[in-house]
């Protein structure tokens, strides 16, 4: 029921447990108490359960054994580091991390792990996905026989992430409109509900002709959380406002202070 599973890896044997299929819907995800840390050299913590820094900061929660005193190689792999800066922190003064994986350029790490943070860590620099041997197994389609001329999948990421993240769903936005008047066979979306996950991923763009392409990650780090907060606040007083209005009034000044 847990997916506990296990592989090897060059010389090293490894085991995967996915929390989220021992955790209830919309419950913290938490290490259960069977599995004693001590058993391993390492403990890796996948970007998936790094993503909201409260997760992290509850991983532990009912173990009886804590992150910060166990004594083998701890691991974090990071994305999305723009999300509540504060919190991942937080987690960070006492975590005592020997490696993060991080997506950010070596000149920046230190603006988000700061050495007083994190003393003793080495930083790796990762690109955000890499082909599997898996998808390098994926039967080839035709391309006459795919019936999507274009086909995307954006996300609705909150404003305070700034302009780069925006245009991830400004491009289908757009081009959908393209589509419309030039009369292709689109599938463009950026709802959440319109999401592919796991082998229906790639089921889709199998379907497509083409696909569209945007930079991806963020240009604004929201550092103590208060553009969040001013963002929140006023959009549930003008839910019809447009990304351009709030981007005016709260954004602009830090547009581009870290990507």
């Amino acid at each position: 029921n847990c997916d506990w599973s296990s592989d090897v890896c060059s010389s090293d044997l490894y085991e995967i447990c996915n929390l989220y299929r021992l955790a209830p819907r919309g419950a913290p995800l938490r290490i259960p108490d069977w599995i004693s840390l001590r058993c391993y050299d390492a403990v890796f913590i996948h970007c998936t359960l790094s993503y909201n820094p409260d997760d992290l900061l509850l991983l532990d929660a009912v173990h009886r054994e804590k992150l910060a005193d166990y004594s083998g190689l701890k691991i974090l792999m990071k994305q999305d580091e723009t999300f509540r800066v504060a919190g991942l922190q937080a987690w960070l003064s006492t975590a005592g991390m020997s490696l993060i994986l991080t997506c950010l350029r070596p000149e920046d790490v230190r603006r988000i792990y700061p050495t007083s943070l994190c003393p003793h860590t080495r930083f790796v620099h990762t690109l955000t996905g890499y082909v599997s041997p898996a998808m390098r197994r994926i039967a080839e389609t035709k391309t006459g026989s795919r019936p999507i001329d274009i086909g995307y999948r954006g996300s609705l990421q909150p404003y305070s992430f700034g302009r780069l993240c925006y245009e991830k769903r400004q491009i289908g936005d757009v081009f959908a409109r393209i589509c419309r008047d030039r009369g292709l066979r689109h599938d463009i979306s950026s709802r959440w509900e319109d999401r592919y996950f796991g082998q229906a991923w790639y089921d889709f763009l199998r379907r497509c002709k083409a696909t569209l392409g945007v930079e991806s990650g963020a240009s604004i780090f929201d550092f103590d959380g208060s553009l969040e907060k001013q963002c929140e606040h006023y959009l549930a007083a003008h839910p019809d406002a447009d990304f351009e209005t709030v981007h005016r009034l709260y954004l602009a000044p830090y547009e581009n202070n870290l990507r």
